[in-house]
């Protein structure tokens, strides 16, 4: 018996199941034509059977059309149970296979259920090949093609120049009319750069004391790397509100310092560090509640100028860091002084806290056609800060690269006191038995509207295909 996703969705330690792809190709790449299988092997028929039965507790993955494919006799597969991926058809209708709308879903629900079965196979169609090795190579474990010599015309492909790179288990079994291959792919999700790195600190980090009073385990000098050039790192291992992360990206880009206007869209981060209680404890007993004084905001747009609080206009004052920015990447793209900093000494003592992350630099490619950005920040709260500061840049790389008619491709974080909060702990024990889902991509409506950092708006930006484990809580240290 297999447990309803919405049942299982319910608990904290499941998994999404890991698998193997086995698929026939011709020539071409093709899978198929017309609907049908062009070519008929008994030797590779054998070798599907043999291959996905093993001792009758295995799983097969397929779409509806190609389990529509197979002759009425042989459906369902025998000794193996099939599932098929359907929108369109409803699991009372359809109880000899198990029906899932999607493949994210059939992976999830198959992973709360580990001990009843032994493999999983992947076998089509073509949609369904496409989406794996798009998303989900991060849990494939092994690869099994047989190429056909002989082009049949298919019109139906598997994406077989995507795998071609990847270690292969034993040398390829060459006969006269096709070669087997068996592939050991090794993608790993990035997300695991963050996961890894904060288990690490928990396990090697020393035991520090802090400004909030409540304990860390912290190690200093770390890094992780993201490829961004197309999915948008948004860690899934717990719900991120990313509508949050774009709404407090655009205040900075604005150069406000009135948080009460990020309270006002829902957006409550910075509420514990604004309040009359936290500001008259920092000193600032002249500045009114919600005004986070000359942050990353004002440093951006405003460097240099003097603050004097929340409700003044700063236009025209101070050096306007961000349009330098972009001006410099725009004229001079192989400077290496793309730099833009939140760090002004001397204004420290009238900020509501010292900026965490403290300085960004964005490169051009030799080809000029991509942008980095390497972000250091001196203080990241592993749990709760770095999800939302890794988001942010990436996002704001994003916006920088289609005003400069570029292409995101990496974002690099550098962290000095890398740190886990011990009130913590218990949170992330339950994030790190998660694992994680693909990252979502980024895009622009009004696209070719947007020429200047100030023409986004909170409603031009899509994150599409965004879906995570529940979200986990925990008490911010201030």
């Amino acid at each position: 018996m297999f447990i309803n996703l919405n049942i299982i969705l319910k608990y904290d330690n499941m998994s999404l199941a890991r698998f193997s792809i086995i698929v026939a190709i011709d020539a071409g790449n093709g899978i198929a034509k017309d609907g049908q299988i062009p070519w008929n092997s008994k030797a590779d028929q054998k070798y599907f059977r043999d291959i996905t039965m093993g001792k009758g507790r295995n799983v097969v993955i397929m779409g509806r059309v190609t389990y529509e494919a197979i002759p009425v006799q042989y459906r369902p597969l025998q000794g193996r149970r099939c599932v098929v991926i359907s929108r369109s058809w409803s699991q009372d209708d359809h109880s000899e296979v198990i029906t899932y709308p999607s493949l994210l879903e059939a992976l999830a629900g198959l992973g709360g259920n580990m001990q009843l079965y032994d493999d999983i196979f992947i076998c089509g169609g073509e949609q369904v090949y496409s989406e794996t090795i798009k998303d989900y190579m991060y849990l494939c474990n092994k690869i099994h093609v047989t190429r056909f010599k002989t082009d049949y015309d298919c019109d139906q492909l598997f994406p077989f120049d995507e795998i071609k790179g990847c270690p292969t288990a034993c040398e390829p079994a060459r006969m006269r009319e096709y070669t087997r291959f068996v592939y050991l792919p090794s993608y790993d999700h990035s997300e695991y750069s963050y996961l890894n790195l904060m288990e690490k600190v928990i396990k090697e980090g020393e035991s520090r004391t802090n400004r909030t009073g409540v304990i860390t385990q912290s190690l200093f000098g770390t890094k992780m790397e993201y490829d961004i050039s197309d999915r948008l790192p948004v860690f899934t291992t717990k719900k991120l509100d990313y509508d949050s992360i774009i709404k407090e990206l655009l205040f900075f880009i604005s150069g406000q310092t009135d948080t009460k206007r990020l309270e006002e869209q829902g957006v409550k981060i910075w509420e514990g560090n604004t309040t009359r209680e936290f500001l008259d404890k920092r000193n600032l007993s002249s500045y009114q509640e919600g005004d986070m004084g000359p942050m990353y905001g004002f440093q951006w747009r405003h460097w240099g100028a003097s603050y004097n609080g929340c409700d003044e206009d700063y236009t025209g004052k101070g050096m306007d860091q961000l349009q330098t920015l972009i001006a410099g990447i725009r004229e001079e793209p192989h400077s290496r002084r793309h730099v833009m900093s939140a760090w002004s000494a001397d204004q420290i003592d009238d900020m509501v806290l010292a900026p965490c992350h403290v300085l960004c630099q964005f490169n051009v490619s030799a080809d000029r056609k991509y942008l980095d950005c390497c972000l250091y920040q001196r203080s990241a709260d592993m749990f709760l800060g770095i999800p939302f500061n890794v988001a942010s840049y990436s996002i704001l790389t994003y916006m920088i690269a289609h005003i400069t008619n570029l292409k995101p491709r990496k974002f690099t974080h550098m962290m000095g006191d890398t740190h886990v909060y011990t009130t913590h702990l218990d949170a992330i024990s339950r994030q790190l038995k998660r694992i994680p889902r693909p990252f979502p991509r980024l895009s622009f409506r009004r696209a070719t509207k947007i020429n200047e950092i100030d023409d986004f708006s909170y409603t031009d930006f899509i994150i599409d295909g965004y879906t995570s484990w529940p979200r986990i809580r925990a008490q911010m240290a201030v």
